[in-house]
């Protein structure tokens, strides 16, 4: 277990992030309500597109969106900092037909152009020693409810993102892998496309931001 409590390179212990834990989950009688804190909290900062951040840098974009590693980078390591073992769990996904069907719906009604079911995606969250490994992902906010179930959690059962489907399980970490990080930097790209990544990657996550928020907009009517 020992991987699972200490520092690594994206669950990053600094002194910021050992005081940002404990004060989320200052009034917990103990370690399952503190992870609970912990995931709700995590759970309702924007999902969206982002670098992938360090924990520690995490604290520095709390009203910013973030992209599921970088919520599970801060979760994994609030969970350790409270001596709680965690590490990230690594899924390839694909956005489910009902998910693109229901987008279609509240935003691209009256247009020719539809969002389309072919996003395969590799995704990241958190998963925490309670007596037994638990998933905990906290990747999507309750501002998305026009489109997910968004769940609570109790600290016993395992709690999945909604609106994906998951097509291979590629394992447990003690830190996110280099080949996710690698991907988030544009290596899924054709070797021609690689000198303009960042552009590339910057114009696709600011609107996949903008179609977020004006989901985010709709959750008052729908949820």
């Amino acid at each position: 277990m020992d991987e699972f409590l200490v520092s690594s390179y994206y669950a990053n212990l600094t002194p910021e992030v050992m005081r940002f834990a404990k004060k989320v989950s200052s009034d917990a009688k103990n370690k399952i309500e503190a992870a609970v804190k912990i995931f709700s909290f995590v759970r309702d900062l924007k999902f969206g597109a982002s670098p992938i951040y360090r924990a520690s840098q995490v604290l520095k974009h709390l009203n910013e969106p973030l992209i599921c590693a970088s919520k599970a980078a801060l979760q994994v390591a609030c969970y350790r900092a409270l001596g709680i073992p965690s590490r990230f769990h690594v899924w390839k996904v694909k956005v489910s037909d009902n998910t693109i069907q229901r987008i279609n719906q509240l935003l691209f009604a009256e247009s020719k152009k539809k969002l389309k079911s072919s996003w395969i995606l590799y995704h990241v969250a958190a998963e925490v020693f309670l007596g037994r490994w638990i998933v905990s992902d906290a990747t999507i906010d309750k501002a998305l409810c026009s489109v997910f179930r968004v769940f609570d959690w109790d600290g016993m059962r395992d709690v999945f993102m909604d609106g994906f489907d998951y097509l291979e399980d590629l394992g447990s970490f003690a830190d996110i892998p280099k080949f996710i990080v690698r991907l988030s930097r544009g290596s899924f790209l054709p070797f021609y496309l690689r000198p303009f990544s960042r552009l590339i990657i910057r114009s696709f996550n600011k609107k996949l931001n903008f179609m977020f928020d004006r989901l985010r907009n709709l959750s008052q009517k729908y949820c």
